[in-house]
Order: structure tokens, then sequence, then C-alpha cells
């Protein structure tokens, strides 16, 4: 229920975001068009603005060599409905050179829950890659290096620390295997026989505020483990806010409706498997209709801004809360019998009731509950939840009523 205004407002801030993060970002429709993308992206390409791009598809692209790569992975994101993270790949540039990109795409849903594109990230990984390369072939100096390298032998004892590693982690051989960066070794009894194989080993480890991707390999002629640190804390920051655009409204910050039914599928799943109860509550504002036309849409969205943040405050943890459409919400319920969900729906009931929104200072909820029954799926128990939550208004509204 968001004005022009709002909706301007939220467009503009997402644009400046996408064009200020450091990273590539770009989005196309089911037929692998070009819908948008941010000004580095559309550099990469040879444009100069990204409004050039749009309805151009990867065959009109500097990349075109690429294209059937590119365009296979993104019908394998739309097919499979999943995102895919982190894998690298080739691109050609308008100058006709070759660069390696890390590359992470999700698909793109309506409000419907219906996929209408894909939408990508990826950042220029060809330094990296380069360096990765020197260290290789000049292994016996990874002091040269500005990344962090760490060695430590069969015993647990730090046996190497480059000077990389030592400016960024200034206490490392004072704490030594109790370290952060040295979970791994300090939270596992590492066998000795692991240091006389070739295994090799990619985690993330946080140490403070900061992410990094450790590459640890054994090397049983030299009876050590040796650890190559690279920071992508900013790399993670982009990703995660990247998934919360894909799986969030924009306005309370709730599941959307697609994410939202890939929790109660796989909720549905588990309870069939382990035998426990799942419960579905349907609620909508009652006369909020009212609310706009007295008080204007901007209020309106306020209103169910609030309401969102205060049901998600009166749930559980581990109760899932979505905006379903308009002033609709659901919220899944796993571990829910029947009694337990209808307490907790009164008291949702009764919080909104008694809550002051200010403008306006009452509102009041319809809430439909439902239980999981052999042969539901994720149409029949949203369908059922609905039915209830209109009985609730059909029966004078401001109530709780269970099918």
């Amino acid at each position: 229920m968001s004005t022009n205004f709002s909706n301007d407002s939220n467009l503009l801030l997402l644009k400046e975001i996408v064009n200020s993060i450091p990273v590539r970002v770009f989005w196309k429709d089911r037929d692998l068009r070009y819908l948008g993308c941010n000004t580095l992206f559309a550099k990469d390409a040879g444009f100069s603005t990204p409004e050039e791009l749009i309805g151009k598809t990867d065959y009109q692209m500097v990349w075109r060599e690429q294209a059937e790569l590119y365009r296979a992975d993104d019908f394998r994101v739309l097919k499979s409905g999943e995102a895919t993270y982190d894998y690298e790949e080739p691109q050609t540039t308008p100058d006709g050179e070759t660069i390696w990109l890390r590359t992470s795409k999700v698909p793109l849903s309506n409000e419907h829950g219906e996929l209408i594109g894909v939408l990508g990230i990826y950042d220029d990984i060809t330094e990296v890659k380069r360096t990765a390369e020197k260290i290789q072939h000049l292994a016996s100096f990874p002091e040269l290096t500005p990344n962090p390298i760490v060695e430590l032998n069969s015993a647990q004892e730090l046996t190497f620390t480059n000077p990389a590693a030592r400016l960024e982690f200034p206490d490392l051989l004072e704490k030594g295997i109790e370290h952060p960066l040295m979970r791994f070794f300090s939270g596992h009894e590492v066998n000795k026989e692991g240091f006389k194989g070739s295994v090799a080993i990619k985690r993330e480890e946080a140490v403070g505020d900061k992410v990094y991707e450790l590459h640890i390999s054994f090397i049983p002629e030299f009876d050590v483990a040796r650890i190559y640190a690279h920071e992508i804390t900013d790399r993670k920051v982009y990703e995660h806010e990247i998934l919360r655009l894909a799986t969030r409204d924009s306005l309370t910050n709730c599941l959307n409706r697609r994410a939202f039914l890939d929790e109660m599928e796989t909720a549905i799943k588990s309870s069939r498997r382990h035998g426990f109860s799942v419960a579905l509550l349907m609620f909508d504002i009652d006369h909020f209709k009212n609310v706009n036309d007295t008080y204007g849409h901007e209020v309106g969205d306020t209103t169910l801004k609030k309401l969102a943040d205060l049901v998600t405050d009166n749930i559980r943890s581990s109760d899932k809360i979505c905006r379903w459409g308009g002033e609709e919400f659901m919220v899944l319920m796993p571990h829910s019998a029947l009694k337990e969900a209808g307490l907790a729906a009164e008291k949702l009931r009764a919080l909104v009731d008694n809550y002051d929104f200010d403008k306006p200072a009452h509102i009041s909820i319809s809430i439909g509950l439902t239980l999981l029954k052999d042969g539901d799926d994720t149409s029949t128990l949203p369908k059922r939840a609905d039915d209830a939550m209109y009985h609730a208004k059909g029966n004078g509204r401001n109530r709780v009523e269970v099918l």
C-alpha cells in the first residue's frame, strides 16, 4: 500500500546502493534480456550508462564468446529456483582481454512467488588468481605476498608467519593455536596422519569484525599445514544484502511470498519425516482501506511496518512471518499443536488490539488458524488459513477462527 512518493524514494535509494557498492550487479528477465545493472557492470560491457544495456542479451555484449556459458548458468538458476554462489568464470573485456570473475546468481520472484528473472553479482578476481599463481610459482618466498600466510606443524606449533600475517594479526605469535584464525586446529584434533597427505581445505573464519577465506594445504614433505588467508568481509556483506533483497519484503522486512513458501515446504517435509505438528496463521488489518483513505498511504505503510515489527517481536525465533500481499500476513509455526497455536494467535490479536499505533491509534486484526493435515501442500495449507481468516471477518472481525 505504498504511495508513489514512497515507491520512488525506495527505488532511488536502491539505485544509489546498487551503484555505490564496489561489485558488479545486473538483473535479467526470464528470456535473459537485461533489465538493468549498475554503472560498474555497464562499463565492463563497454557502455556509458546502464540504460544502454536494457533489452540486450549476452550475444550483443563484448563477451559474446562466453554468452553460452553465462546463459547456461542463468537457465540453471531459473530451472532449479536455487541460488549459486562464488563460482569462477572468464569474461572478455572491451579491450579484448580475458579476466576472471567470481559470480553469484539468485532467482528473482514477483509478489506471487513466480520466477521472473535472475539477479547476479560478480567481482573481478583476476588479480587474486594471478597472486595465487605467483604464490605457487614463488612457494619458497611466501613473505612476498600481501596476504597473510601461516604454517604450523603436526605438533600444532606455529613454524612460520609472513609479514602480512604478523601485520594483520599482531597477537598471533603470542596466542598461537588459540588465536581465532587457528580455530579449525584448536577446535579439532588434527590427526598427524593428515600431515602425510595432500588434503586441501577451504573455509571461512571470523576474526574480530572481519571475515577471512582460508585455504589450508597440508604439505607432507615439510610436516606442515600452510594457511593462506584472504579477507572477504565486504564480499560477505554484499552477498548478505543481495540475498536479503531477494528474500525480504522491502517495506516490512518480513519474508516475501517465495521465500516463505520455501520455508513452508521445508516445514511440511520435516513434519512428515519427524512427526511434529505445524500451524499456520493468516491475518490482515480490519478495515485497512479506511486507514489509507483517512490518513493517506504513507501512514498506511507505517502502520504495516509497525504491525510487522510488533508481531515479529512476539513470536518464537523458530516461527516465520511473511508479508503475503497488501495488508495480509502469515506466520508459520512449526512444532505447534492446536492449543498452543490458538493461544499464540489470541495473544497476537490482543497485542494488536491494545497497541497504540499513533495514527491511527487503534487497529484490529482478524486471524485464521489451521494445522497441517495429511495431503496438504504449499497450496492447500495457505488456502485453508485464508478461508479461516475470512470466517473471522464474517463473524465480526477482531477474532481468531480455526479451520
